[in-house]
C-alpha cells in the first residue's frame, strides 16, 4: 500500500491505464479485479481499477467517492438508475451510494475521508 503523502503529484493517463492492470494492492483475477492505490492522506485515498468483468452494485458506509472513468463503455447503476457512461465521464457517490458498472472498464477513483485496503468499507446488494 501507498504510504501517506502530503506532496502535490501530476499523473499522466497512460500511466494510470498501465498501473490500473497491475494491481498492485489488490489482484483478483477470479473477479476480475485489479487496483493499484497512489496516494494517502489523511483525508482521501487515490486510486485506479480496472474492473475485467465489471463490479456489482455496492456503497461505501464511510467513504464519499468521485470516479473517473477512463476507458470503457456501457451502463453504470448508480442509485438504482442505469446510466450510460464512456471514458471521461465522472461519477461522484456520496457515502451510502450504491454504485456498480456491467463491463471492462478503468477508472481513476478518489475516496474521502482515507480508505483502509486492510479493512475495505464496501457493502454489496443482496441479490
Amino acid at each position: 500500500m501507498t504510504e501517506k503523502q502530503g506532496k502535490s503529484v501530476q499523473w499522466e493517463r497512460d500511466h494510470l491505464l498501465e498501473t490500473a492492470e497491475k494491481g498492485q494492492d489488490m489482484n483478483n483475477p477470479e473477479k476480475g479485479i485489479a487496483l493499484t492505490f497512489l496516494a494517502h492522506t489523511d483525508n482521501a485515498s487515490v486510486n485506479v481499477v480496472e474492473l475485467k468483468k465489471g463490479i456489482a452494485p455496492h456503497a461505501h458506509m464511510e467513504h464519499d467517492e468521485v470516479i473517473v472513468v477512463m476507458e470503457g463503455s456501457g451502463e453504470a447503476v448508480v442509485d438504482g438508475e442505469t446510466k450510460h457512461f464512456g471514458p471521461g465521464d465522472v461519477f461522484f457517490c456520496p457515502k451510502g451510494t450504491y454504485h456498480g458498472f456491467n463491463t471492462f472498464v478503468k477508472l481513476f477513483s478518489v475516496y474521502m475521508p482515507f480508505f483502509d485496503n486492510d479493512n475495505p468499507d464496501r457493502s454489496f446488494k443482496s441479490s
